[in-house]
């Protein structure tokens, strides 16, 4: 198993190699958004710790059996990240990832869902990619509910662009999961 270290180290390369952008970035320069009901609250600070998850999880993943995909779609975990804590910033929601180390979730929902799912990846690549594959099918699930919901424009881009990426990464898990089977 790796050390905190280690792992710090790997999400700092990931983060530097991720740069700036965000999905929406341009949501940047758009006026700021008058002051969030609780359901928005709700549905972005889940949203940040979804993505913070399979992040995690995939730099953990990346760390043990030095896989491509891990390392590559954690990086594209990060930028979903960005881009969710863009709609933070501009909704004036205080973000519940800041801070926490890889791993750690404010949820406890999500907190028992990651340890789960960290014990579960860590037994063999094959596995890893088949959590891959649930934490992707998952997040679809949950991106299309919140769609569903019908929520502010800018907030149904980067849903849209979420959904995207993770139709995406599901798409490369079940080809690691074929391949290392």
């Amino acid at each position: 198993m790796k050390t905190q270290a280690t792992r710090t180290k790997t999400f700092a390369a990931a983060t530097a190699a991720v740069g700036a952008v965000a999905i929406g970035a341009g949501l940047l320069a758009a006026a700021p958004a008058s002051a969030a009901d609780q359901e928005t609250v709700d549905m972005l600070t889940f949203m940040v710790q979804e993505e913070k998850m399979a992040r995690d999880l995939y730099l953990e993943f990346a760390d043990e059996y030095g896989v491509r995909q891990f390392i590559n779609i954690a990086k594209s975990e990060q930028k979903h990240m960005d881009a969710v804590r863009v709609l933070l910033d501009r909704y004036g929601i205080e973000d519940p990832t800041v801070g926490d180390a890889i791993g750690e979730f404010d949820n406890t929902d999500i907190q028992a869902l990651y340890d789960k799912l960290y014990d579960k990846g860590m037994t063999s690549p094959a596995k890893a990619a088949k959590v891959g594959i649930t934490v992707e099918k998952v997040d679809i699930t949950d991106i299309k509910d919140m769609l569903a919901e019908m929520p502010a424009a800018d907030i149904a881009t980067v849903l849209k662009n979420l959904k995207a990426g993770s139709s995406n990464h599901l798409s490369a898990f079940r080809t690691l999961r074929d391949r290392v089977s």
